[in-house]
């Protein structure tokens, strides 16, 4: 039986470069507002406020670091995955497929 196997991830630079740009961004205000305490625009954030909202960059650049698509194709069916969206495998049966 032969088989067919891929694996895709987000490696392409553009996207690394726009998360951690926008990432920087925010170390840049987490920076100027707490340690240097500088307020870090014309209408500041609460300290507390400017460190939660620095976690949604992180959170989604470890989103896209650990996201893959796993395809797997053999005479019978279809698997995929993609993590970490699906918890498990999903199976398309050829016959199933118009």
């Amino acid at each position: 039986m032969e088989k067919y196997k891929e694996i895709q991830k987000f490696r392409q630079k553009w996207v690394w470069f726009l998360l951690l740009g926008i990432l920087g961004l925010f170390i840049w205000g987490l920076i100027q507002q707490i340690i240097l305490e500088k307020p870090w625009g014309n209408n500041p954030a609460p300290d507390f406020v400017l460190i939660l909202t620095s976690i949604v960059p992180i959170g989604f650049i470890l989103l896209f670091f650990y996201s893959k698509l796993e395809i797997t194709i053999t005479e019978k069916r279809i698997d995929y995955q993609f993590t970490p969206f699906h918890l498990k495998k999903h199976i398309i049966d050829w016959d199933k497929i118009e």
